[in-house]
């Protein structure tokens, strides 16, 4: 399983969570919305490290 996925998973369950602490949950939902984009920003740079491994991976075989 890719990091990315497992990143995913930790959101969703961590979104959950707060949802169920109630009032105290809803003050921290909204700072969701920013931890989201940082996830969203660790998401592209895996991807574009995988990308760059692939590449060099078959200028590799070349």
């Amino acid at each position: 399983m890719r990091r990315s996925t497992i990143v995913i998973i930790i959101h969703v369950k961590l979104i959950v969570a707060l949802k169920s602490l109630g009032e105290w949950g809803n003050e921290v939902y909204k700072y969701k919305k920013h931890l989201s984009n940082i996830i969203g920003v660790a998401i592209v740079i895996e991807q574009k490290t995988a990308i760059k491994n692939t590449w060099i991976a078959k200028m590799k075989h070349l």
